[in-house]
């Protein structure tokens, strides 16, 4: 009887856990479809490639390129193309474009 229930409050545990994360997930993707497009003064201030590891991808290596804006003082990140990645310097200041975690335009 004891391991009966040890499992079905692990269960309930992790099946809570894996609730309240899909959740979340939702919540983030309806804030972002719903967000206001907003335009604002900002900087580069970093620019990073990160390589993950995913078995469907031929050599099984991706990168994600990701740029990080200065905006009041708050730091605000976007993933890029790999095509655009290059043409963002850093301590470049523009008018920066986005809409929830979408970057629009910097110009």
């Amino acid at each position: 009887m004891p391991e009966n229930f040890t499992n079905i409050m692990l269960f309930i545990l992790f099946g809570g856990i894996g609730a309240l994360a899909l959740i979340r997930i939702i919540i983030k993707q309806i804030q972002n479809r719903f967000a206001p497009i907003k335009t604002v003064r900002a900087t580069v201030i970093n620019k990073q490639k990160n390589q993950t590891f995913n078995k469907y991808s031929g050599n099984g290596k991706h990168e994600k390129y990701v740029v990080v804006f200065s905006i009041d003082g708050k730091k605000k990140s976007f993933y890029v193309s790999q095509f655009s990645y290059g043409g963002y310097r850093i301590n470049e200041s523009g008018t920066l474009t986005y809409k929830g975690n979408k970057l629009i335009g910097f110009q």
